[in-house]
């Protein structure tokens, strides 16, 4: 099973819609960033997130690189499995999500947050609420810092 496939992975990234405009608001290369936190890692953009871009693409400033961006981010060839297998358990899920009340307003942030607690993985966001939100449940995170670098959070 693809989750079998995820536990012995070691750094997970997911990011958030708003790190794909990181590296064009902030002329920021997120791989050299990424590579300077931990050498080695594995991006994942959720199928919601890429759905995300490609919605802003026409009506954001740099939304167009941002879609482009989501694009080259090809998942690694066990995550469409995994996300099928995890969201086909929603009810199992949604039990997980702390503010269940918020469900339709922050339909991207509950499953990136669902996705991180089942992959162990860390999260760029420069969404306060949202940094804040995984904070709380111990999610790790990371985040723009003085607009020049990711900074990693392990605040729970």
């Amino acid at each position: 099973m693809a989750i079998d496939r995820v536990r012995d992975h070691p750094i997970i990234v997911i990011l958030d819609t708003n790190a794909l405009f990181v590296p064009f608001k902030f002329k920021i290369n997120l791989d050299s960033e990424l590579c300077r936190l931990f050498g080695d890692y594995e991006i994942i953009v959720p199928t919601c997130v890429f759905q995300e871009a490609k919605r802003l693409q026409g009506t954001e400033k740099f939304g167009s690189k941002a879609f482009a961006l989501a694009q080259s981010k090809v998942p690694p060839e066990w995550y469409k499995e995994f996300e099928a297998e995890l969201f086909s358990k929603k009810s199992e899920n949604e039990i997980n999500i702390q503010h269940r009340e918020t469900y339709n307003e922050n339909y991207v942030d509950n499953k990136i947050l669902q996705i991180a607690k089942a992959l162990d993985g860390i999260v760029i966001t420069n969404d306060k609420a949202f940094l804040n939100r995984l904070n709380e449940v111990g999610i790790r995170t990371i985040f723009l810092r003085a607009r020049k670098y990711l900074k990693l959070n392990f605040q729970f």
